[in-house]
């Protein structure tokens, strides 16, 4: 049986609304910039099973590591509800 959904007066509404406004600040909801990263967190590794890759980003790559990396990456599987995906073939926003 589904609850019944909850029902707030303005007062209540607005009280609410400052709480999570001083949560929040004046803030926008994401980050953006750079962080200051050493050279030994910029190596990558990646690969499959028993084969087994490593680029270091601290220098120059070359374009043929890029592929490389192109080649071992897999479009990530989605799932929402009863559907599953692959990249942006699942419908967004509750669009059947």
């Amino acid at each position: 049986m589904d609850a019944a959904p909850a029902t707030y007066t303005v007062q209540q509404m607005a009280d609410k609304l400052a709480a999570f406004e001083e949560i929040l600040g004046n803030r926008p909801p994401y980050c953006s910039g750079s962080l200051p990263v050493s050279k030994d967190n910029l190596v990558l590794f990646y690969g499959k099973e028993y084969e087994s890759r490593r680029l270091d980003f601290s220098g120059a790559i070359g374009e043929d590591h890029l592929e490389e990396l192109a080649q071992f990456c897999q479009p990530c599987r989605l799932r929402r509800e009863d559907q599953e995906g692959l990249g942006r073939t699942v419908p967004k926003g509750g669009k059947g």
